[in-house]
């Protein structure tokens, strides 16, 4: 079992715990920065009970960030590369909202491979008849969380 399952274990036993003590709202979204982002965005493709996700500073294709520069190990799953990029991953989210987002100066999770993975999926969500719910945000700095940006765009995605 990898790091990456065991996180994503745990969040799926939270929400199952919330759905089972009636303790939860709805809709239900998952949100991240970096590896928390990673790790929502494999939340949001195993379940139906998470409705949106903002997934942030962690999204690119895989030759341009996890094969191009150190990550942490947690980022890794064995042979998921020889059949899938992020943006196949993040296709299987289609039709849930979804939130990207960025730094136009992010050494980890380069822009060129950000862009190369938002519209890839974009096709997919195009595809999924979803096209207006998939977004993305471009901050002007590193690797960090652009709250400003995201919420107002989630805001706008989900009707609010």
């Amino acid at each position: 079992q990898t790091l990456m399952a065991v996180r994503i274990d745990d969040v799926l036993q939270v929400i199952q715990y919330l759905e089972e003590s009636e303790q939860i709202a709805r809709p239900l979204g998952v949100m991240g920065n970096s590896l928390g982002g990673s790790v929502s965005m494999f939340v949001a493709c195993l379940t139906e009970s998470v409705h949106f996700a903002v997934l942030s500073c962690c999204i690119s294709q895989q030759r341009e960030s996890l094969f191009s520069t150190y990550h942490c190990s947690d980022l890794y799953i064995p042979r998921l590369t020889l059949h899938f990029d992020t943006s196949d991953i993040l296709g299987l989210i289609a039709r849930k909202p979804l939130v990207l987002a960025t730094g136009v100066n992010d050494p980890i999770f380069p822009l060129g491979g950000f862009r190369q993975a938002y519209y890839a999926a974009k096709k997919l969500y195009r595809i999924a008849g979803a096209e207006s719910q998939i977004s993305a945000v471009i901050g002007h700095g590193g690797h960090q969380f652009y709250g400003s940006l995201i919420f107002p765009e989630l805001r706008r995605i989900l009707g609010n």
